[in-house]
């Protein structure tokens, strides 16, 4: 028979990996985020847009040292500020590098979206964070695998 300790060491031991699992898949995710975001910043061979350069201009102003509604006005929101700032300067704090961290934002929201709405349906972390890892993977790597065949062909 088994004793009280060794059950509560086999719990224990159970609870430990599972936690382990999750950081893992935590740090997968991650990673996966800043795969995606790498991409977005990898060419800036074009002039500052409009939509790109509205990102950018708030965040470089506010890391300039001015004040947001004050000395400029952001439409966009303060959190999209801060949270842009933040990034932006983890990435580098140029141009270019805000384009990696805006896209590194929009994914990882995307995987939050996509953590909450499973936690909601499975109510098993692992499992969500799993889920969420192979979506995100497959959006990584569907640029592989599906390009527009077609696109350089005439018709008729």
């Amino acid at each position: 028979m088994i004793s009280k300790v060794q059950v509560l060491r086999n719990r224990l031991k159970a609870i430990c990996v599972e936690q382990w699992i999750i950081v893992a898949e935590i740090l997968f995710l991650f990673t996966i985020c800043f795969l995606h975001s790498v991409s977005a910043g990898h060419y800036v061979d074009f002039y500052p847009m409009n939509g790109t350069f509205q990102n950018y201009n708030p965040v470089r102003r506010y890391l300039a040292g001015q004040v947001p509604y004050r000395d400029f006005q952001d439409y966009l929101g303060f959190g999209h500020q801060i949270m842009g700032s933040i990034t932006t300067v983890l990435f580098g704090g140029d141009y270019q590098r805000s384009l990696m961290a805006f896209s590194f934002l929009t994914i990882l929201s995307f995987a939050m979206l996509s953590v909450v709405i499973g936690l909601a349906i499975f109510q098993k972390k692992t499992v969500v964070l799993g889920i969420t890892n192979i979506m995100l993977v497959f959006m990584l790597t569907n640029s592989f695998f599906f390009i527009n065949w077609g696109g350089g062909i005439r018709r008729g």
